[in-house]
């Protein structure tokens, strides 16, 4: 029978080293040796120096490469590679290779360990003790093993450990074993899941042979099918549902099953819309933005070429709520509004129809226009004083309904966004708000509950007030005979807050009205005639 040489390095060794060979037969550092009856050689590995290790390896995958380095487990390993004897018939069963390594030399043989263990190497088959090398392998720890965990799984990037499992892996003896039952998992909560996405499903460690999928609300099962068969699964009703994905597993290497469990606790995903006054849009106009089921504390974002600056407001449980103005000098179009909530992204469109504003002719006195208007000083007190106050916003909604006209009566002389001349001056001033003519000393009343901001008497618009009704709704009120509230208060609707009058830059007895959001004025007429702030 042919000599198996698995190393060339050749090494001239004497005969007593191994009792029975002549001395003028030379053997390598690591051989397989079968028998031979003829020199009366004994089958085994020829060992003429110390393992220094061993290496267990499965290019199957059965194993994690695993190396052996304690000497007396070594010393057992080369008793049974001496002991090997020759094999006759069919080698099968499932195999490992077994690297083997001296000071100088290194070899590998191929291990298959069905009924019988039975060293392999270029078609020389020798036998190893099957108790002995048993024995050997027990040794092993389990976590050398590929399989002997068990199967673990992933959720949207979360690590997730079955609850109970009925796996088995195949060791390198044949036989099969079960590891451990794995200690309970931490309890896995998806939570503000939105309704509108899909089902989350686990991903496996290793592939199953077949996954079914449970769901219960309440206790009670109200969905369970094969995972082949599911596209996708979109629950209907936000609440709290447990899953278990039970994955059966079926290959050489390892089977049995694994129940994974998991709660999704589900909510309705954000809402975008979008409200206007009426069926169209014009400059001067309000378009409300609304958004609903936003859970946490992050406000919804909107960019749009309409207004610089679009902030959000909470508006109660889940609900977020933003005034966008549109300038009376918009230029009419389609335009759009890009809101970002929950991390969901939607597109409104906003059509902004044409208007046209009327034109007004006005003959100021010369000497009220030189200490008001054209007055260096006034206006300088008016931007100091008054102006700042139009970009300050209160995050909570005073206002409830519909507002009211602050007076009773009167004419309305100049109407809202009015392209004006005064004096034949050959650029016209946009007038941002109502002039509503009435006696001096008639009743202003506030037409709806908010906080006043501004209180007093400033050179360009007389005594005036500016109220704010939260989230950056203000009315304003100029030239007036008096006021009747002080900065800081809290005014209620239909309360009195000052008389009508012609101070600062007048003509006559009037109530300038105006309305704005934060700095871009609106027509007051929206917030009396519609329903849009009655939210």
């Amino acid at each position: 029978m042919k000599k198996i040489i698995v190393l060339l390095a050749a090494l001239c060794l004497p005969a007593f080293l191994f009792g029975c060979a002549p001395a003028e037969q030379a053997f390598e550092e690591l051989s397989l040796i079968p028998r031979n009856e003829a020199s009366g050689q004994k089958a085994g590995y020829s060992l003429s120096a110390e393992l220094t290790s061993a290496r267990i390896r499965d290019e199957s995958g059965l194993m994690i490469d695993y190396s052996v380095t304690d000497p007396e487990r070594l010393a057992s390993l080369a008793e049974i590679l001496k002991a090997l004897q020759p094999f006759y018939g069919e080698a099968e069963g499932p195999g490992h290779f077994l690297e083997l390594t001296t000071p100088e030399s290194t070899a590998t043989i191929f291990v298959r360990a069905g009924e019988r263990i039975v060293f392999e190497d270029e078609g020389q088959f020798l036998e190893a003790d099957r108790v002995a090398y048993i024995s050997w392998l027990d040794g092993l720890p389990e976590e050398a093993y590929a399989f002997a965990k068990h199967p673990a799984a992933a959720l949207t990037g979360m690590g997730l450990e079955p609850i109970k499992t009925t796996c088995r892996y195949l060791r390198l003896d044949g036989s099969y074993a079960a590891p451990e039952q794995p200690d309970p998992p931490e309890d896995i909560t998806l939570t503000d899941w939105p309704l509108s996405s899909p089902l989350p499903l686990p991903e496996f460690s290793r592939e199953p042979s077949a996954v079914l999928i449970s769901v219960r609300l309440n206790g009670a099962v109200i969905f369970e099918d094969a995972a082949a068969n599911i596209t996708e699964i979109i629950l209907e009703e936000a609440s709290r549902y447990e899953v278990t994905a039970t994955a059966g597993f079926d290959g050489p290497y390892s089977s049995g099953e694994a129940a994974y469990t998991y709660v999704v606790e589900t909510v309705r995903p954000p809402e975008i819309s979008i409200e206007t006054a009426g069926a169209e849009t014009f400059p001067g106009e309000v378009v409300i933005l609304r958004v609903n089921n936003l859970k946490g504390e992050t406000p919804p974002v909107c960019e749009t070429p309409i207004a610089n600056t679009v902030t959000f407001y909470p508006d109660g449980e889940g609900g977020w709520t933003a005034l966008l103005p549109v300038s009376y000098i918009t230029v009419p179009g389609e335009y759009y509004a890009d809101i970002t909530a929950g991390g969901l992204g939607k597109r409104v469109f906003i059509t902004v129809r044409d208007k046209r504003f009327e034109e007004q002719h006005l003959v100021m006195d010369g000497e009220t226009t030189a200490e008001t208007l054209e007055s260096e000083a006034a206006n300088y007190e008016y931007n100091r004083v008054y102006y700042p106050l139009r970009f300050e916003s209160d995050t909570e909604r005073y206002w409830q309904g519909r507002f009211i006209r602050p007076v009773e009566g009167g004419r309305i002389t100049t109407p809202f966004a009015v392209m004006r001349y005064t004096n034949d001056d050959p650029t016209p001033q946009r007038h941002g708000a109502l002039d509503i003519a009435l006696p001096t000393g008639s009743p202003v009343y506030a037409p709806n509950r908010g906080r006043v901001q501004f209180a007093g008497f400033l050179t360009l618009t007389g005594y005036s007030i500016m109220i704010e009704h939260g989230l950056g709704l203000k009315t304003w009120y100029y030239h007036m005979d008096s006021v009747a509230v002080s900065t800081g208060d809290m005014v209620e609707q239909g309360q009195k807050i000052g008389e009508v009058g012609s101070t600062g830059y007048s003509t006559g007895p009037h109530l300038h009205y105006g309305m704005s959001v934060r700095d871009v004025m609106i027509n007051p007429d929206t917030a009396e005639l519609s329903e849009l702030f009655a939210f």
